[in-house]
């Protein structure tokens, strides 16, 4: 492995570890704990009980059913609605364009800045903060 592919990797591997501790490793043991029967002590390996239930459960097919219409009719509306927006944002034709690039930027820059504020890194009461907030 030549030497640029280490260093790629070295730097990939703090998020990759992130990635497995709190995103795989939880859906694989959830997956585990649902082929257990949790309601006694100690949990009883039953693969197909809670699996029986949910697929006899009217409401899941219910909530199923809800999600993929949502999914179908919604992501593809948001997709085209958000890619529209872009190319008029971005037209030479548009009239002040850079009035309507901050009216619909300014929203994600005011989250940053309140995040900061209200958790207590621009804390005016703390003085050692309140200068490091400022000179940002």
């Amino acid at each position: 492995m030549r030497s640029n592919n280490r260093t790629a990797y070295a730097f990939l591997l703090p998020y990759l570890l992130i990635f497995l501790a709190f995103w795989v490793w939880p859906i694989i043991n959830s997956f585990i704990i649902s082929l257990h029967v949790t309601r006694v002590n100690p949990w009883r390996f039953a693969p197909l009980a809670n699996w029986s239930r949910l697929f006899n459960d009217p409401d899941f097919f219910n909530a199923l059913k809800n999600t993929l219409l949502i999914l179908v009719i919604q992501v593809p509306i948001m997709i085209a609605l958000a890619t529209l927006m872009a190319v008029l944002l971005n037209s030479q034709a548009l009239k002040a364009r850079g009035l309507f690039r901050f009216a619909f930027l300014r929203q994600s820059s005011l989250v940053k800045s309140r995040m900061r504020l209200f958790s207590g890194s621009c804390s005016p009461t703390i003085s050692v903060s309140s200068t490091n907030c400022l000179k940002q």
